[in-house]
């Protein structure tokens, strides 16, 4: 089974590095000003988009207040997007219409296009969610707003439908059209002022450099001039945007922060000065971490340098491209590795232990219409064991096919192994695994998933499906029915949980690396088999209370919601059995948009227990962490920032877990 993990994974980084120049239906960030945010379904949580960044088809792009961007697609067309506006790059369209048509579709607030080159012969088209809008050589401008669709055409003309009865109407060059409700569209002549706001609107420099254009009583997204009583930007005393949103043009960047402070390491207070440079050229992205920790003396410690792998843990990333993206990699820290639907690897992160442990891993994605291919590995350190290393691949086997609902459907296997679940305790004890042990040192989990789209599109998307997963030795599991919703600001996931005696789900978590191999308070480790593996936690005989010798059935939840992108929280529980063979897991997480916020610039927290009997009594194990971040700011650009992380280990060898915590502060300084 491990050569087997071991094959997977190398045919899908091998596959990828083939595949990465083959791409299509892509979009990509020419340009942005204040904010601009992206999710990629089924996930709903909306991330910073970056300069370069590209997007494939389905993802969500949205500008925030006083905010613009510019988004080029494949075939040449420009989108301009004007501030609170959300976009969906290459949009389903309901099945009545053309389904050859290259779609965007607009969910509120507006867009300017400029249309590039028809690739194939297709349509260009943009939807809204009572509208559609096909442009044939066309300059345009599209606002949805309020259940009202209006457009305004400059160049060529623009053939207009309304979603709820069918009727369309065609608008030529220096024309506009409405559409409201159930009533007939409606065609009429542009005025002057409308003229000159869309020719601003068509010049790159206009539209880059001078405000973004607010409608009358601050409908976002209406140029000024459109509608009664609209004032200039003199008389209603518009601004710039703040000095914070710089545009960002370059296509290449520089971004410095230092830092001094202290952090606590192995129980000791170490002072530290860093140095934390990040360069952006293109699709690469690089971040490095040039942290010196000194001791109370003032002494460099060479630990941290003498090694000619410690110049590799220098390397806090390195990645091209992002997320989503037809060709994603990312080298050193990986903070949150999903494969597939999460039942063999959920939220998995190399980095719960940095500083004090820094591993230094991978995570490679490639996302083409009919297949998916996911890989990673933890640890380049590890790599002769081999260590953490796990691979999905996925099928879209109907895709090319017009049925409807799983025209989508999409299938995957996924396997992930631990080739060595002792090698922490080995460094750490700077012994070599005992033969007694070395049988039992492997760890693989393996599954296979199925899951279909059945809502796309507007205000609502729901995905559906089903995932089973073996650990190899032990017991299976399944989740059957498993859905992922979203609508708007909420997102929600449930799932109906059928497992077999001697299996957890989420093998691989976020907490992994506390709990592969835990201590048993023996004075000699090895001698007496003193560490025991996760999974041998399963096995009857270290298992007296028998929680996972008999089948269990239950769920698992999880909802998460963004207010006014003030707050964004998520939560979710897995609840498991009953009494003295309950399995409950539960993990919680919040982050504030400081900007709202006075002299706060960063405000974050989390907390996680997994596989206990009672997830509303706090019981101390490893898989228990929680963290804090919280950042004041001194002067602009300069905060001081605490990190505090909490996690339990047995640190004297006596059977007793403490509470191990490492706190960092530090003046952060970004120039």
């Amino acid at each position: 089974m491990r050569i087997l993990t071991l094959w997977v994974v190398f045919v899908a980084f091998g596959l990828a590095s083939i595949s990465m120049a083959h791409a299509d239906r892509t979009a990509t960030v020419e340009f942005y000003i204040g904010d601009l945010h992206y999710a990629l379904p089924p996930d709903t949580v909306f991330a910073p988009a970056s300069l370069g960044q590209m997007f494939q088809e389905g993802a969500y792009l949205r500008t925030g207040l006083e905010s613009r961007a510019e988004v080029r697609l494949d075939d040449g067309t420009l989108l301009r997007m004007q501030e609170n506006t959300l976009i969906q790059l290459y949009a389903a369209l309901p099945e009545t219409l053309q389904l050859s048509a290259t779609t965007v579709g607009l969910e509120s607030g507006s867009i300017y296009v400029v249309k590039g080159r028809v690739m194939g012969g297709e349509a260009f088209q943009v939807r809204t969610p009572i509208a559609v809008a096909a442009i044939r050589g066309t300059e345009f401008w599209d606002r949805f707003f309020g259940g009202e669709n209006e457009i305004q055409v400059l160049r060529g003309a623009v053939d207009f439908q309304s979603l709820l009865d069918g009727r369309s109407v065609q608008v030529l060059r220096g024309q506009a059209a409405r559409i409201i409700g159930m009533f007939a569209p409606a065609v009429r002549e542009l005025t002057n002022q409308e003229l000159g706001d869309l020719l601003g609107l068509s010049d790159a420099d206009a539209f880059k450099g001078g405000a973004p254009p607010t409608g009358p009583e601050g409908v976002p997204g209406e140029p000024e001039g459109t509608g009664e009583g609209a004032q200039g930007a003199e008389e209603t005393g518009k601004v710039e945007a703040p000095e914070r949103y710089e545009p960002r043009t370059g296509k290449a960047g520089v971004g410095y922060g230092a830092s001094i402070g202290a952090v606590v390491i192995d129980g000791q207070l170490v002072n530290m000065i860093g140095f934390r440079p990040e360069f952006t050229i293109g699709k690469m992205g690089v971040g490095l971490d040039l942290s010196l920790y000194l001791d109370a003396d003032g002494n460099i410690l060479d630990e941290y340098w003498d090694d000619p792998e410690d110049y590799i843990d220098k390397i806090y990333y390195i990645r091209y491209a992002h997320k989503g993206d037809p060709f994603y990699l990312r080298a050193g820290a990986l903070e949150e590795v999903n494969l597939g639907y999460g039942l063999v690897m959920r939220d998995y992160s190399n980095i719960m232990e940095y500083p004090s442990t820094i591993r230094v891993g991978a995570e490679l994605g490639l996302n083409r219409r009919q297949f998916v291919v996911e890989a990673m590995f933890a640890n380049f350190r590890e790599l002769a064991d081999p260590g953490v290393v796990g691979g999905r691949v996925a099928y879209r086997p109907l895709l090319q096919t017009d049925l409807p609902l799983v025209r989508n459907l999409e299938v995957g296997a996924t396997a992930a192994v631990d080739g060595n679940q002792y090698a922490g305790v080995e460094c750490e004890l700077d012994a070599t695994l005992p033969d007694s042990l070395y049988a039992d040192r492997e760890a693989v989990v393996w599954g296979i998933d199925a899951g279909v789209p059945v809502l796309r599109g507007g205000f609502v998307d729901v995905d559906v499906y089903a995932q089973f997963a073996q650990i190899d030795g032990y017991g299976k599991g399944v989740t059957v029915p498993g859905i992922r919703a979203a609508a708007g600001p909420v997102r929600a996931e449930f799932e109906y949980c059928i497992f077999g005696k001697q299996f957890i789900s989420d093998y691989f978590n976020r907490t992994y690396d506390l709990e592969r191999a835990q201590s048993l308070g023996v004075a000699n480790p090895f001698a007496s088999k003193g560490y025991m593996a996760k999974k041998e936690f399963l096995a009857p005989e270290n298992d007296p209370e028998g929680r996972f010798q008999d089948s269990r059935q239950g769920w698992y939840g999880g909802l998460g919601v963004n207010l006014l992108d003030f707050v964004d929280v998520w939560g979710s529980v897995q609840l498991l059995g009953s009494g003295d063979t309950a399995d409950q897991s539960g993990y919680l997480e919040g982050m504030l948009n400081t900007s709202w916020i006075p002299k706060i610039s960063l405000l974050s927290a989390y907390a996680q227990q997994t596989h206990v009997k009672d997830l509303f009594e706090f019981e101390r194990g490893a898989s228990t962490a929680y963290g804090l971040n919280l950042g004041y700011e001194i002067v602009p650009g300069a905060s001081i920032i605490v990190s505090i992380r909490g996690t339990y280990a047995d640190t004297d060898g006596d059977g007793v877990l403490e509470a191990v915590r490492t706190t960092q502060v530090e003046t952060a300084v970004r120039f």
